[in-house]
């Protein structure tokens, strides 16, 4: 029997005046187009906030202030154990622009909902 692979993941939940931070995978990403807080893959031996801090500075080219941790969500199949670290962003510098995704955007819940 062999063990499944541990992967850590970060995301951010970044809000602002009642509305959720959002960005859309690429197209030839897994899960194409889907809508999913932004973040990715903690590196060996890196912190989990520097994680974040640097995969907001990669894909959407801001400097954000990582706080407190929100909730760890967990995914698996049956080679992979995934565990997403979702920390809160309130303040960041920079304008956001769509370096490693294929569009973002604030959101109501109810906006949210419909995409």
């Amino acid at each position: 029997m062999s063990s499944k692979r541990v992967l850590d993941v970060v995301a951010a939940f970044i809000h602002q005046k009642q509305r959720i931070f959002l960005a859309q995978r690429m197209k030839d990403d897994n899960y194409p187009l889907l809508w999913e807080f932004p973040g990715g893959k903690v590196e060996f031996q890196e912190k989990r906030k520097d994680a974040l801090r640097r995969e907001l500075q990669e894909e959407l080219g801001i400097l954000a202030e990582i706080g407190k941790l929100v909730g760890i969500f967990t995914d698996e199949n049956d080679f992979l154990k995934i565990f997403v670290y979702l920390y809160e962003v309130s303040r960041f510098e920079g304008e956001i622009k769509n370096i490693e995704c294929n569009n973002s955007g604030f959101f109501t819940l109810d906006e949210i909902l419909g995409l």
